[in-house]
C-alpha cells in the first residue's frame, strides 16, 4: 500500500513569511508616539481667589469665556487637582475650547471624557484651576466649574 507523501512547505515561504511579520513589527514599534507626561500639582500654592469665570464639561471638551476685565498671559489650567494643559494667554471676553484628552497628570495618564463611544467610566469635573504670573508671582486662581453643560 501506497501513502501519499506529505507536502512539506518550501524554506522560500517560511523565509518569506517570517520578513513580513518582523516588518510590521517594525513599523508598529515606529508608528508609536511619545506622550508628554504632565506636571504635579502644585502644592506649595494656595488658592487665592475665585474668577467669575464658568468653565462647562461638554461630552468632550471644556470650554470657557474670561468674563473678567484682566487679561492672563500663558498659563496652566488645573482639573480635579490632578490633570493639566498650558494654555496660551485669555484676552478679556474670549472663550477657549479645549479637548478633555488633552489634559494629563504626571505619568501622562489622560483626563477620561464621556460621550457615546467612551468605553470607561469618565471622570468627573469637581474642581477647576488656574495657574498664572500675576507680577512677580505665580498664584493660583478658582475658577467657577460647571460639571456638566446642559442646552
Amino acid at each position: 500500500m501506497n501513502h501519499p507523501t506529505p507536502k512539506r512547505t518550501p524554506r522560500i515561504v517560511l523565509y518569506l513569511t517570517a520578513s513580513i511579520v518582523a516588518v510590521l513589527a517594525c513599523l508598529g514599534c515606529s508608528s508609536t508616539k511619545e506622550i508628554a507626561n504632565g506636571r504635579p500639582y502644585p502644592n506649595y500654592l494656595s488658592q487665592d481667589q475665585t474668577l467669575d469665570i464658568q468653565v462647562f464639561m461638554l461630552p468632550t471638551e471644556l470650554t470657557f469665556t474670561n468674563t473678567t476685565a484682566t487679561r492672563f498671559g500663558p498659563s496652566t489650567l488645573w482639573l480635579n487637582m490632578w490633570f493639566s494643559r498650558e494654555i496660551p494667554s485669555i484676552e478679556p471676553g474670549q472663550t477657549l475650547t479645549f479637548k478633555l484628552k488633552d489634559f494629563r497628570d504626571q505619568y501622562g495618564d489622560v483626563f477620561k471624557p464621556s460621550g457615546f463611544w467612551a468605553t470607561v467610566t469618565p471622570d468627573k469635573l469637581v474642581l477647576t484651576q488656574l495657574e498664572t504670573i500675576s507680577g512677580d508671582e505665580t498664584v493660583l486662581y478658582g475658577l467657577l466649574t460647571i460639571g456638566k453643560y446642559k442646552e
